[in-house]
């Protein structure tokens, strides 16, 4: 049942949701609340919707999956386990400095990117490593989930939230930016000394078995690290960048400008090919001499098949250099351009840009995790043939990480289900109306709750903008401009704090299923963290109220 219990969790969640249908009437926002006749969710509806949210949610489980299908060829590396041996030792006298330095870099780096799926691609080796320090399940998640939430609670230049802000409330990243960095350092500190007090109390696990999160020793010779570590390192770094928004929060427009030189660049330029054809000849052949001089026999200095790929991008290098000798050294355009139009190729090549080889591809800062399958796709297939992994084998282990992490993706999954439900039977902002027409304005007491209430029913921003107690009632329903920044920082901050707790977070819930740790055993531990970070907030709150509207 334990490893069953997130499962159970946004079930009896569904089920509640579904039951207020039945007992409260609709309330709609169209300028003011609305309040029209009841709308049940019957039992039909209940065992349709879930086929529904995988129908619209599909990219989610997808994504979510892809973790484990990566972190699974990871684990067949052997270098990945190494990788974790030695992180784990080097910090092993500092261990307490590693998860305060932890804390602090997830946070931050969530407070200007916004990530929240995105950081659950790290979240197995924080856990593998933390795991390996002799602490427990619970300390691991809640430096993993916890430090997301905090980061999240003090956004400051987020293109999804703190944009989102800005475009709907017509307020600015410098708003209140001051507060939210120190909110941040707070919240931050408050769950650095928590773990620190839990990981004392806990800290047995001398030699942690293996798992999914621990792979197998390395047995035989062992592999190079180098390589794995340079491509995760790169990787991170793009994921990194791609996400925080120069342009929107810092006016850079380094990252836009390039994008649009090179998607409107020609695939086939003369340049373009000459460089890609001698690197891929270069790659082959001092691949061929590396391995024959490993090789004790002596084989042929290049294979069949790489052979010939070299030719033919030896005679494309060929024709891309002549080329541009005859039109720009020697400037025998007249000539190139009969020979070309000869064989009717100019218009392919001055038509096939790198716009419409790769797409819609996103200039960095643009970036969500919509966008991270392709680059996935490509990180699996560097692992693979930097290792030399047979394709059967990648597949294997691949497909073994997608069954460690499958019931987490499948739980994930299912608490969109509390969305489609509460957009098509708008029953919580019945139960939210008396309590937001107690007082006319901004309320610091009763606003944040509503908001709270709102965001347990829906934790992915990108829906949650348009949910229960969306941005657009705070601009219809407060008149003064003044405590819009207020109620962004409201919105953010309670957003945050449901990530940690709520039983639809899909960053929580996802994490407790692949660690097996029970929802109600993570409150248990946290419900004190949880407290002192409500108190924070609320206090926050009032000292904006009074000094900054």
């Amino acid at each position: 049942m334990k490893k069953y219990s997130t499962l159970l969790v946004v079930t009896i969640t569904i089920l509640l949701i579904a039951l207020l249908t039945w007992i409260l009437p609709v309330t709609y926002l169209n300028g003011e609340l609305i309040e029209a006749e009841r709308a049940q969710a019957g039992l039909m509806n209940l065992f349709a919707y879930p086929g529904f949210t995988f129908y619209n949610f599909i990219y989610v489980f997808i994504y979510l999956l892809a973790i484990g299908g990566i972190y699974g060829l990871l684990n067949k590396t052997g270098a990945y386990r190494i990788i974790l041996e030695k992180v784990s030792n080097h910090v092993k006298e500092r261990k307490v400095l590693c998860l305060i330095i932890t804390v602090l870099l997830i946070s931050l780096i969530v407070s200007f990117t916004g990530f929240t799926f995105e950081a659950l691609l790290i979240m197995p080796f924080i856990a593998g490593v933390i795991l390996l320090l002799g602490y427990d399940k619970i300390t691991a998640i809640m430096v993993t989930v916890g430090s997301i939430s905090v980061g999240v609670i003090g956004t400051t230049f987020s293109k999804l939230i703190a944009g989102t802000f800005n475009e709907v409330l017509n307020t600015k990243y410098t708003d209140l930016v001051i507060v939210k960095v120190i909110l941040l350092v707070i919240c931050a500190a408050i769950l650095i000394f928590n773990i620190i007090r839990h990981a004392k109390k806990t800290e047995v696990s001398k030699n942690p078995e293996e798992s999914f999160l621990i792979p197998e020793k390395v047995k035989g010779d062992k592999p190079k690290v180098w390589p794995l570590v340079l491509i995760l390192s790169v990787f991170i770094l793009v994921m990194i960048i791609s996400t925080v928004n120069w342009n929107g929060a810092f006016g850079i427009t380094f990252f836009d400008n390039l994008h649009s030189s090179v998607m409107e660049g020609r695939v086939l330029s003369r340049y373009v090919v000459l460089v890609v054809s001698l690197l891929v000849v270069l790659y082959n052949v001092i691949l061929s001499f590396i391995r024959r001089k490993k090789s004790k026999k002596k084989d042929r200095f290049m294979g069949k098949v790489r052979l010939i790929i070299t030719i033919v991008f030896g005679v494309f290098a060929l024709l891309a250099l002549l080329k541009i000798m005859l039109e720009d050294v020697f400037k025998a355009t007249d000539f190139m351009s009969k020979a070309i139009e000869t064989i009717k190729l100019k218009e392919i090549v001055d038509t096939f840009t790198f716009a419409k080889l790769f797409g819609s591809v996103q200039a960095f800062g643009n970036w969500t995790y919509n966008d991270y399958f392709a680059i996935l796709i490509i990180l699996a297939l560097l692992i693979k043939y930097t290792y030399h992994i047979k394709f059967v084998d990648a597949l294997d282990n691949i497909n073994d990480g997608f069954k460690n992490v499958l019931y987490g993706a499948l739980v994930a999954m299912l608490t969109y289900t509390v969305l489609i439900i509460t957009s098509s039977h708008p029953v919580i902002l019945t139960a939210l109306k008396p309590l937001l027409r107690l007082t006319d304005g901004l309320n610091i007491f009763i606003y944040p709750i509503c908001t709270f209430i709102s965001a347990l029913c829906n934790t992915d921003f990108t829906y949650y903008q348009y949910g229960v107690l969306n941005l657009n009632y705070a601009t219809s329903y407060f008149t003064s401009a003044s405590v819009y920044p207020l109620c962004g920082l409201i919105t953010q901050t309670m957003y945050g704090l449901a990530l940690m707790i709520a039983p639809t977070s899909v960053t929580l819930l996802y994490t407790l299923s692949i660690l097996e740790v029970k929802y109600t055993t993570w409150l248990k531990k946290m419900w004190l963290t949880i407290l002192e970070i409500t108190l924070v907030l609320f206090i926050t709150y009032i000292i904006v109220l009074q000094f900054f509207v």
